[in-house]
This record gives structure tokens, sequence and C-alpha cells, in this order.
């Protein structure tokens, strides 16, 4: 992605995604993580 469009605009791209997956693994984890460890 950096040669097309220049390593500003590619982080700039990236930033809010990273950030946005980031978000929800956390909320994920948090909702299910218990759940998903506990065998009872």
């Amino acid at each position: 992605m950096v040669p097309i469009l220049g390593w500003q605009k590619a982080y700039a791209v990236e930033l809010p995604g990273s950030l946005l997956g980031m978000t929800a693994a956390y909320w994920l984890g948090y909702s299910y993580g218990g759940k998903m460890i506990r065998l009872d």
C-alpha cells in the first residue's frame, strides 16, 4: 500500500483500521473470553 499511496496516506488509512480492530478484539475478549475459558 505504501508504494501506491505514500507513507503518510498509508499510515492515515492504517491507524483507524488498527484502532477499530483492537477495539473489537478487546470487546469480544471482555464479553466472551471468560465463557470460552471456563469449562463448566
